[in-house]
């Protein structure tokens, strides 16, 4: 069974009498252990289509299923303990408190699924080379080793899929090969399924599939060769 299946997805905006089809008639599956990728240029409906599937917004028509799960049927109530529990996010602008030290932005997330594991974030954070860095405050380090606190963060709570939004959309090349190589590190060690949207074609070497959006549709869905 697929872990996530997507049927005829459609997606519109309605502004008083106008109606914009962003999503048009979309449809695929993603397997366990998948690491695709989302491309198109901008305005083609991938960060749409992407919120859409891990049911951060509602669609208009169709079906998206989370491990047999109908996202547009179940309340909000259920929608959030799936959040918390089985989907991971991370987005281009990290989400980090900007209050909160790493390790309480990472712990925060496993106290409000009520599962805190104080030697799990401590392991995670020395797996991903931050835990000397554990004490210090998002704004007093890099972009890339916020990212990579956000990518913690995702994982705290063993989701079973983990959704990305141009994580490497704000670091230059450096950071954004290091923040990868992590995700790449995610697919292989742990075997996560990732749901990746991106702008750098560079990218999709970490990748076993990608699809291409263009206007809303999808007009490629390759599976790359797994090394």
């Amino acid at each position: 069974m697929s872990l996530l299946v997507v049927q005829n997805l459609i997606k519109n905006y309605t502004n008083g009498t106008l109606v914009t089809e962003v999503l048009k008639d979309i449809s695929f599956n993603i397997e366990e252990g998948d690491f695709m990728m989302i491309i198109g240029s901008s305005g083609s409906g991938k960060t749409t289509l992407l919120n859409c599937i891990s049911g951060l917004e509602k669609i208009t028509g169709g079906i998206v299923k989370l491990n047999d799960k109908n996202l547009a049927n179940i309340k909000e109530k259920e929608m959030a303990h799936l959040r918390r529990k089985n989907i991971g996010f991370v987005f281009q602008a990290y989400n980090l408190l900007p209050n909160l030290t790493l390790y309480e932005n990472v712990a925060i997330a496993s106290i409000i699924a009520g599962n805190e594991n104080k030697d799990r974030i401590l392991e995670l954070l020395e797996k991903f080379n931050l835990l000397e860095f554990k004490d210090y405050f998002p704004d007093q380090v890099s972009g890339g080793m916020q990212q990579r606190c956000a990518i913690v963060r995702s994982l705290i709570n063993d989701p079973e899929i983990i959704f990305a939004d141009e994580p490497t959309g704000n670091l230059d090349s450096v950071s954004s090969k290091e923040v990868m190589e992590n995700f790449a590190f995610l697919h292989k060690t742990y075997n996560k399924t990732i749901v990746m949207v991106t702008h750098s074609l560079d990218n999709l070497k970490y990748a076993n599939r990608y699809i291409r959006i263009i206007d809303g549709k999808i007009v490629e869905d390759i599976r790359l060769l797994d090394e």
